[in-house]
């Protein structure tokens, strides 16, 4: 799969901050068409502001190299000028801007400083200007406001209307960005980030954590990697299976289910694939991962399909495709998984999805969320920060890990498992099935919601979540036997049932909606 920087997947909402920068960014693209169609127009040089025949040569000789781009070159050409004339207006901006380029402020900062004085008020204006473009560019926006304020008049081969948006946007993003939480980024620690490139991480609630590595730079192919979290220290990254990683193929970015047993991939150029780049699936059956099996068409195309992001009992599968039918060029689809199998997948509307590329990033436990991010080296590393508070549910949902038994034998069983929530109306039961060989089963439960246990030929068992160990014990419903339930008694003459035995016949009434199969007689 060709190297890729992040995309797809789901976006945190936190506050403001989805639209701050999708804001920003179309700001950032009108001040850059607006600068670039003025400076094409001014391009032509007027008269010069220097008497130094020297010092213009050389000058002019800088200009070259950056044409060339050896900016070393135009450095030493510019330090000489400047030598000869140094209040040569042109050199000490254009020596200014290329220290911009380069991303060295200080320096450009320096020789602002050492210039200010002897500097024309435009050209004094457009080095502030520039300063203040460069770290608006790079998200330092409380850096960017004190050059922008300094502008006053004038400045030099910029128009006033490209000068005030630049001070609005600017406006803009400190008011916006005092708005936001406060969030703390940290980079992984040792003996993760080992590698060059290391991105798209995905993490269950047990701590461990999925990712893919290219190694040898840009050039390597791309593997899966694992890591796991315990007691404080992440464990060496190992390839995650021979299963799964491939010697030539490409397998890129992973999720992997809450409960740590489910794992969706996307592998490219593969001989059975669907499109380019397609999703697989592959089960954890506690000793290592199944060999994957393509999920159909109805989640694959003949388009790009990558990026999967399992939801928390790894029944919903949320991926980015470029297939038609979304509302921008890659677009977030999903899939359900029932029991024919994944549905067809769907688009999902406004405002999830819009015109640009969706961006996302995987939220493990205690409310981190797990990404990537590339440094100015271009190496590309995983790193992490903690949601604030008030974003983020205050009750997290509890992780149930237990084997369904017979009560009288002790005889492990297949069994469906209901996860019902608080009566809230907002979500709808959750129901997954028992592990067909180890039969477990591993669950997400709000503190407030229950489980409902059934298994063929046994009575159905209710639980809260912490009313769980690690053996759920179910009671064999058995043939012929008379289930004892309070009589129900009539007044003399009357049809009205007491209050009293009112709660007798709901216990009768939810027994029969409990175990369907029942068939129930009367003896009277």
């Amino acid at each position: 799969m060709p190297f890729q920087r992040p995309k797809g997947l789901l976006r945190i909402g936190m506050g403001n901050t989805h639209h701050l920068k999708l804001e920003l960014l179309v700001l950032r693209i009108l001040l850059f068409i607006l600068l670039c169609c003025f400076y094409g127009s001014a391009s032509a040089q007027a008269n010069l502001h220097s008497g130094s025949k020297r010092a213009i040569k050389a000058y002019q000789s800088a200009k070259g190299s950056l044409r060339a781009r050896d900016f070393n070159e135009a450095e030493r050409l510019l330090v000489k000028a400047l030598r000869a004339d140094k209040g040569f207006d042109e050199a000490v901006l254009l020596l200014h801007q290329l220290y911009l380029k380069k991303k060295q402020p200080e320096k450009s900062a320096d020789i602002f400083n050492t210039s200010a004085d002897l500097l024309e008020l435009p050209f004094a204006n457009r080095a502030l200007f520039d300063q203040a473009n460069y770290f608006f560019e790079i998200g330092e926006y409380e850096k960017a406001q004190p050059s922008i304020n300094r502008v006053n008049g004038e400045v030099y081969k910029t128009p006033p209307d490209v000068v005030q948006l630049l001070e609005k946007s600017i406006s803009f993003a400190v008011s916006e960005k005092a708005q936001v939480p406060d969030i703390w980024f940290q980079l992984l620690p040792k003996p993760l980030n080992a590698f060059t490139l290391q991105y798209f991480p995905s993490i269950s609630a047990t701590g461990k954590l999925v990712f893919t590595v290219r190694q040898n730079h840009r050039r390597g192919q791309e593997d899966l990697y694992f890591s796991e979290y315990s007691e404080g220290n992440w464990s060496k990254p190992k390839p995650i299976s021979s299963n799964i990683n491939t010697a030539r193929r490409n397998e890129g970015k992973a999720s992997i289910s809450a409960d740590g047993s489910t794992l969706v991939f996307t592998a490219c150029n593969l001989p059975k694939n669907i499109g380019s780049c397609d999703l697989y699936i592959s089960y954890y059956d506690e000793s290592d991962w199944s060999v994957p099996v393509l999920l159909g068409k109805t989640v694959n195309s003949k388009f790009w399909d990558s990026q999967p992001a399992l939801s928390r009992d790894g029944q919903t599968l949320y991926f980015v495709s470029n297939r038609p039918g979304g509302l921008g060029q890659e677009d977030i689809w999903v899939s359900y998984r029932g029991e024919n199998g994944w549905s067809k997948a769907e688009n999902l509307g406004q405002p999830v999805n819009n015109a640009f590329d969706q961006l996302g990033y995987s939220v493990g436990a205690n409310s981190w969320v797990y990404y990537s991010s590339s440094d100015k080296s271009g190496r590309i590393l995983l790193s992490r920060f903690r949601i604030p508070e008030g974003i983020l549910p205050i009750k997290q949902p509890l992780l149930i890990n237990a084997v369904v038994l017979d009560k009288e034998t002790l005889k492990p069983l297949s069994a469906k498992i209901t996860i019902r929530y608080p009566a809230d109306g907002t979500r709808l039961p959750e129901v997954t099935n028992t592990n067909p060989k180890t039969r477990r089963f591993k669950v997400f439960v709000d503190p407030n919601g229950n489980v409902k246990i059934k298994a063929p030929g046994y009575k159905a068992l209710k639980l809260d979540p912490d009313q769980f160990n690690d053996e759920v014990l179910v009671e064999p419903l058995e043939v012929n036997k008379a289930l004892p339930f309070i009589n129900v008694n009539f007044d003399t003459n009357s049809s009205v049932i007491r209050e009293g035995d009112k709660k007798s016949l709901n216990e009768v009434v939810k027994f029969i909606l409990e175990n369907p199969e029942v068939i129930t007689r009367s003896d009277y």
